[in-house]
């Protein structure tokens, strides 16, 4: 089974490549195979490049994915591990995502993962570490997907298959007694000794007590130390030592520093910087759609990934936004990045960037082929979301009147006409149905994930309308039947 349209971008799953340039960080390097560690703090105290080149050194192969907001979703996280399971083997997962995603169109998430847990710890070798990078997402959903993996996704991952989680927001210490541990900025906290031998490497030249007045005012933050050291490496030691004067904290020094940077940097970068900002990834085939260099950037706030892709450093996000490094795009640039992206098969971060450049019919194009991946996840309370911010985010002076003498089909909102079309062309659908009860969208984010029907027409149709739920048709027993069989449209 593929998700046409909800891919995840190649940069999703790539590895960072070692960096040595911090030659200590003790409590990363002591984490014990314990099955499931998290490392919960801000961006600051952690520093990606040192975690990959311990994991990398300690594991015989690493699955590294990177969770975003739309993860929340126990629909959408499980597209994005099958995205994880098909890089391992493209074929062979083949059958897990046609099993899981029959199970999740009915709300049997737990059996989903129970399933995909199984598959992993059989396709990969040992000893094996999934890194979910983003873990904070997890957390944003009710019920919590990250309860979800605990009890059901773990406990089928065999001896041998550890877990890393990474959130960029504090956790309870105890959150995920007593399956494992948590680490945060207490125990991420470089010492005296580990701060000085990171600036040897970067910026040998800057004194004891300069070095002092970054370590108390960073409280030892790994990723802020090392990002604001190799700031200094290309600004030298007297653009920190004015930085570090006016700081009262370690967001503002790396503002300072990243406000310098940005003084020097071209078009080019600043257009880079600012998709990598809305992805969170960047690829140089990106940057040839956007007609600017395509050379690979080498400002401080990049992390390199494998097969050209590079990241937006996390402990460099918040500083670059506020020093204005993430600006606006224009619309025109927008919608071609946006094309580029869904001619990748990403069409839910493809219409994200329609609808910042205000792009409404394609927004509603790529809503409508969005909508087959997600209602074959079962991602319901994600469908009426998505016609509802169609709903919401179309102008005003634009919507077209409703008077009374018109039929209601034909006075509905634009968007919401073509995905009724939609679902009359994808499932055969010809007729119209009554609406006995609404569709309420607070019941369905809030709800705890009771069992969802199949997938059928006028179900879809309803969720992504934010209208009503429907009788049933012969077009909707039609389409129980066929629903293992289904598949999305091309895009």
């Amino acid at each position: 089974m593929g998700f046409t349209c909800s891919e995840r971008l190649a940069g999703t799953y790539l590895v960072p490549h070692p960096w040595l340039t911090m030659p200590s960080w003790p409590t990363v390097e002591r984490i014990a195979k314990v099955g499931l560690t998290a490392l919960a703090a801000p961006p600051e105290f952690l520093a990606l490049g040192k975690v990959a080149t311990v994991v990398q050194e300690r594991y015989a192969q690493v699955v590294w994915v990177r969770l975003r907001a739309a993860d929340a979703d126990p629909g959408a996280l499980l597209v994005t591990l099958l995205g994880a399971a098909a890089r391992l083997n493209a074929e062979a997962s083949q059958g897990i995502a046609e099993d899981v995603a029959c199970h999740a169109r009915h709300g049997e998430w737990r059996i989903g993962y129970e399933l995909l847990a199984d598959w992993l710890a059989a396709a990969t070798v040992r000893p094996t570490v999934l890194v979910l990078e983003g873990a904070e997402h997890l957390e944003a959903g009710r019920p919590a997907n990250l309860d979800m993996l605990v009890s059901a996704f773990l406990p089928h991952l065999q001896r041998g298959l550890d877990v890393l989680l990474i959130s960029f927001t504090e956790w309870d210490p105890r959150r995920l007694d007593p399956s494992g541990q948590v680490l945060g900025r207490s125990h991420l906290q470089l010492d005296r000794s580990a701060v000085t031998l990171l600036a040897e490497a970067f910026a040998p030249s800057i004194s004891a007590a300069i070095l002092d007045r970054s370590f108390a005012l960073t409280h030892g933050a790994a990723g802020a130390l090392e990002a604001a050291f190799s700031a200094t490496a290309i600004l030298g030691p007297e653009a920190f030592r004015a930085a570090m004067a006016k700081a009262h904290n370690a967001q503002d020094l790396l503002s300072a520093l990243g406000r310098r940077l940005l003084g020097h940097a071209d078009r080019h970068s600043l257009i880079a910087l600012a998709g990598a900002s809305r992805l969170g990834v960047w690829h140089p085939a990106m940057a040839s759609a956007l007609g600017v260099s395509t050379l690979h950037r080498n400002e401080p706030w990049w992390l390199a990934l494998a097969e050209g892709w590079q990241q937006l450093s996390p402990a460099w996000r918040a500083p670059l936004a506020s020093a204005g490094g993430t600006r606006d795009v224009d619309p025109a640039s927008l919608t071609i990045l946006a094309d580029y992206i869904s001619s990748q098969g990403a069409g839910d971060r493809a219409l994200e960037l329609y609808m910042e450049a205000k792009e409404i019919d394609r927004a509603a194009d790529a809503a409508v082929n969005v909508a087959c991946d997600l209602a074959s996840t079962g991602s319901w309370a994600t469908l009426a979301r998505l016609g509802q911010t169609l709903a919401c985010d179309y102008p005003a002076t634009e919507r077209i009147a409703e008077p009374r003498h018109v039929a209601k089909h034909a006075a509905a909102p634009w968007w919401r006409r073509r995905l009724i079309r939609f679902a009359r062309q994808s499932f055969g659908w010809t007729g119209r149905t009554p609406a006995p009860g609404p569709f309420l969208v607070a019941e369905a984010r809030d709800a705890q994930h009771p069992p969802a029907p199949p997938v059928s027409p006028s179900l879809a149709r309803c969720a992504l309308a934010g209208t009503s739920s429907p009788a049933r048709s012969d077009a909707d027993d039609r389409a129980q039947r066929n629903a293992r069989h289904y598949r999305s449209p091309a895009w």
